[in-house]
């Protein structure tokens, strides 16, 4: 059944009220209307409205509204049961508490005596509610926008702002390490001395600082996996035993290992401020950083700083490992098997291969002192080879140790010392110095390869 605003009682003077006001909600009653209408209402009445069948007290108003019997009867033990079944009302969006119900719930009960002395003191006090209301509204701005949804947000995207910072600077910020520790314990103070030390003077480091630079109102553990996969190039764990406590840090600490399982890009470092009841498990194959040894606290920060600055991948980044060997000059080497103190032999056969290119007009000189043997092999096992090119006994520091065997399969020319007698000779330690310069000296440059065998190339035609 609808209700209609426009009441007229018996003497035909109009009780309605305005049609904006069927939606006010019953908080727009004040006090002093209450009371007026408890007043007339908490008066006990024995009539019954033969249509329909509602005592014309708070009782039938009660029932009108939708309250059952023993919500009744607790109104009818209260000081005023038609305040409290109001206070009740205002409760219970079931029953819809509006302006417009009590209305025509007075207005089913014949109540027309009520209606008449409260109609303009509800008509003052729904109007009071629409201006406060609206004030209200003039003043509170939304931040972001004056459209505010109520709609499901899964199409918005909460990883593109995850920290303070993206606020501020209206643009992503990132971060040398995301600093993991408990909250709870006594760890703040350390995170803070390390906040003074590396974001100063000299290591000017940008650390993420969890209480510090998140934002709240986010999905907790999403911001922090976004923030350590995305945003920062380390994280650094200050580790405790309050730390071993906390669900949160257990969360960043695997999560963070698992992007680096292996600990090849050195993404976490563990710091240990306090000696600790146990290492987690994926933590002990890493190096840690110990500030609880106090005569290694001066190498600390520095330590701590270059672990947070060096590069997740040093090839990528620029960075290069040189070969000492590749950048020897012919001119050292020769200075080398000239000393009377070196070991040529041991520096040439601690390379995996060593190809000597002998330039053409070298090469005559050196071939008058050698001659070819690699006819020899063809005839000899392998162990009479390795014995054949044992070099002797010879008490000189300054002889080559070249112990390396050549092999039968490669068609390369393999030269020997020539003696009067056909056979390998050390006449005297002077006059082997001389032959090892003479040789070194024409030779063009050495190539290191991957095989283990080291001979000397013909450059001349075959």
């Amino acid at each position: 059944m609808s209700f209609q605003m426009e009441v007229v009682d018996g003497n035909g003077e109009s009780l309605g009220l305005p049609e904006h006001f069927l939606k006010i909600p019953l908080t727009a009653l004040r006090c002093s209307i209450r009371k007026t209408i408890a007043l007339h209402l908490n008066v006990p009445s024995e009539i019954v409205d033969q249509e329909t069948g509602y005592v014309n007290d708070y009782n039938g108003f009660a029932e009108f509204v939708g309250f059952i019997y023993l919500e009744i009867k607790h109104f009818s033990r209260q000081k005023s049961p038609t305040e409290e079944l109001l206070e009740e009302w205002e409760t219970r969006d079931d029953l819809q508490p509006s302006i417009g119900k009590l209305w025509e719930g007075l207005y089913f009960l014949g109540r027309f005596d009520v209606m008449k002395d409260c109609q303009l003191a509800i008509v003052n006090d729904v109007e009071l509610f629409l201006r406060n209301k609206e004030r209200q509204e003039n003043m509170i701005q939304p931040v972001q926008s004056n459209d505010v949804s109520q709609s499901s947000d899964h199409h918005v995207d909460e990883e593109i702002i995850t920290c303070r910072g993206d606020v501020e600077n209206k643009a992503p910020q990132y971060f040398d390490a995301f600093v993991s520790y408990n909250h709870d314990g006594e760890d703040i103070r350390f995170v803070k001395d390390m906040i003074k030390i590396l974001e100063g003077e000299p290591h000017k480091l940008k650390l993420f600082i969890p209480g510090r630079d998140d934002l709240p109102g986010a999905a907790k553990y999403v911001m922090d996996a976004r923030l350590i996969e995305t945003r920062c190039r380390r994280m650094v764990i200050i580790l405790s035993n309050n730390y071993l406590l906390s669900s949160a840090c257990d969360f960043q600490c695997k999560f963070a290992h698992a992007l680096s399982p292996g600990a090849r890009s050195k993404k976490l470092i563990p710091v240990i401020i306090e000696p600790v009841t146990a290492i987690p498990q994926i933590l002990r194959h890493v190096t840690l950083c110990d500030f609880t040894k106090v005569d290694l606290q001066e190498w600390f920060w520095n330590r701590l700083s270059s672990a947070i600055k060096q590069p997740l991948d040093p090839a990528a980044s620029g960075w290069s490992q040189g070969s000492p060997m590749s950048s020897t000059s012919v001119g050292s080497l020769s200075s080398i098997a000239s000393s009377p103190d070196s070991a040529i032999g041991q520096s040439l056969s601690s390379s995996s291969d060593v190809k000597m290119e002998i330039p053409s007009e070298s090469y005559e000189s050196i071939k008058s002192d050698w001659v070819d043997l690699s006819s020899e092999f063809s005839s000899q096992s392998e162990s009479e080879i390795s014995r054949s090119m044992s070099p002797p006994a010879i008490t000189s520091s300054s002889a080559p140790n070249i112990s390396n065997k050549p092999s039968v399969n490669q068609k390369e020319i393999v030269y020997k010392r020539q003696s009067p007698t056909g056979s390998l000779t050390a006449s005297s330690s002077k006059g082997m110095k001389s032959d090892i310069k003479r040789f070194f000296g024409g030779i063009g440059k050495f190539k290191f390869g991957g095989s283990s065998n080291s001979s000397v190339k013909d450059p001349s035609p075959q």
